[in-house]
């Protein structure tokens, strides 16, 4: 299973850019505070606990987090807990002698043995047995350990930042994770936001992977719309910031040196509706009611169309208006009734 590590150097990740601004796009206040947290902590040599949804960007937190540490020289190791059969998780973190088992065909170091004096990053911590979480409890009391198979005691010097995309106080609620691990864990907290919190980000973001893209493949950037950008702004992004990369990749390709609009969109092709809409305090009375009210137009559209898999007849019978008129509505909001009927026939 170790596939799933990563050892030895790597390139330092750049924390400031040149302006002295953290390099981690987007400026919403949600994420801005993560950035100062990940900031804050990042030189001092505690324990750091990253909790997120899948895809917000925490092993990018962690690797930023050695980086501007004191253990930066030394590496960084990479574990998913949740990747790591419960029968091998010991061995896994703490090594192996030859012969302790079946299979154990030589000596072999542990996570813990190869993060000596860097960083040990374990991703999805949750998935850790009661049984590895005392052993790691007790290494992390006194900074020793002993390998499978051994009766002697090793040492190492570990600075550790673990992260879950579930509550590890319901989890220990629950009896599933320790207390006392926790605490330990949890020396400095940081929450990164999912993308749907943070929705002023999604054109830059879209910008800076266009841009990205553009110089990797050598062709001219693509641009989104207005009206693709207030429909990726409406977007749920179950997959948070690894879905917008992955879908800014192939807009990239396809539309190389073009604009991308809503019919362009695989999140709109697939029916998944919008987000909720997000009022804003500032701004009149008369046009945040407009906003709010455009808002839920376009989802009562997006799931009236989805649910009759783009029959617009049948649709307008539901909505109780004339096909004419659901027409015109669905113009309005450029939602293409045709991609529903070819992406959920």
């Amino acid at each position: 299973m170790r596939e799933e590590a990563t050892t030895g150097p790597r390139p330092r990740p750049t924390l400031l850019n040149g302006s002295g601004s953290l390099n981690l796009v987007g400026d919403s206040s949600p994420f801005k505070l993560a950035k100062q947290q990940l900031i804050d902590v990042a030189r001092y040599d505690v324990n750091v606990l990253l909790e997120g949804d899948t895809g917000t960007g925490k092993e990018l937190f962690a690797n930023l987090i050695h980086a501007h540490s004191s253990r930066h020289q030394s590496p960084i190791v990479a574990i998913n807990c949740g990747a790591i059969p419960a029968e091998l998780a010991e061995s896994e973190f703490f090594g192996h002698l030859r012969g302790s088992f079946t299979g154990a065909l030589q000596d072999r170091p542990g996570l813990v043995a190869q993060a000596d004096r860097g960083s040990l990053f374990l991703d999805e911590i949750s998935a850790m047995s009661l049984q590895v979480q005392a052993k790691l409890l007790r290494f992390l009391q006194n900074g020793e350990y002993r390998p499978v198979g051994s009766g002697r005691t090793h040492s190492a010097d570990v600075r550790l930042v673990s992260a879950c995309n579930t509550s590890l106080e319901e989890e220990a609620k629950k009896g599933s994770f320790r207390w006392d691990l926790l605490y330990r864990l949890r020396v400095v907290s940081i929450r990164i936001p999912p993308l749907k919190e943070r929705w002023e980000d999604v054109g830059p973001l879209f910008r800076h992977f266009f841009r990205r893209y553009s110089a990797k493949f050598s062709i001219p950037p693509a641009r989104l719309s207005p009206n693709a950008l207030s429909a990726l702004m409406e977007y749920e992004w179950p997959g948070n910031v690894r879905e917008l990369e992955n879908m800014a990749q192939l807009l990239a390709i396809r539309h190389a040196g073009g604009l991308v609009e809503p019919g362009d969109l695989p999140c709109l092709a697939s029916g998944a509706p919008p987000a909720e809409s997000r009022p804003d305090s500032k701004g009149s009375f008369q046009r945040e009611r407009e906003k709010v009210l455009e808002t839920f137009e376009r989802t009562y559209l997006y799931r009236l169309i989805k649910r009759h898999r783009g029959n617009v007849s049948q649709a307008a019978k539901e909505a109780g208006k004339d096909r004419r008129t659901l027409t015109r509505l669905l113009k309005k909001h450029e939602i293409n009734a045709a991609l529903f009927r070819s992406s959920l026939g």
